[in-house]
């Protein structure tokens, strides 16, 4: 996997080598398990490239590529971009714009999404309300700074007039 660095590569590769053998065929590969919030993460790499499911228009793909210590993992995540953004989107949502428990969507946010959405958080106990609580204030300062990352690329490349 090709890349180079600004920084000691030891501080980004990853302990195991970017596989060429699976059904995702990988275009691009970020080593990503030195940038994951946990010390002992099982993402390896963050892949762009074409999906494993087989056929002809060579479906572009995402994937999370996991391994489990012994072998590459068959529950690795592979999205299309589209719902990778959208992913992100909603979760931006509910990070930030939860209110009265539910989470407002405006209209045409997502493709073919004509009217707003409402969506209403799922009946939960209160342990449970008080861990995702928990869990979203313990996620927050890493999701803030990782999201204002994306908006800054974002918005350079509105600026350069790519989108």
């Amino acid at each position: 996997m090709p890349y180079s660095t600004f920084q000691d590569r030891k501080q980004i590769e990853s302990s195991i080598e970017l596989p060429q053998n699976l059904g995702h065929k990988p275009i691009f590969a970020m080593p990503y398990e030195k940038f994951e919030r946990t010390e002992e993460s099982d993402v390896k790499y963050i892949s762009v490239g074409f999906a494993q499911w087989e056929n002809d228009n060579y479906d572009l793909s995402l994937k999370l590529m996991r391994h489990t210590g012994d072998q590459w993992s068959p529950q690795a995540e592979e999205l299309p971009p589209n719902r990778l953004i959208d992913a992100a989107i909603f979760l931006s949502k509910v990070i930030f714009d939860e209110k009265s428990e539910r989470v407002e969507i405006e209209r045409e946010v997502f493709t073919n999404q004509h009217g707003a959405l409402s969506i209403q958080k799922e009946e939960l106990s209160a342990d449970l309300n008080r861990k995702f609580r928990e869990s979203k204030n313990v996620l927050l300062p890493t999701l803030k700074k990782r999201i204002n990352s994306l908006y800054l690329i974002l918005d350079r490349y509105k600026k350069m007039g790519l989108f």
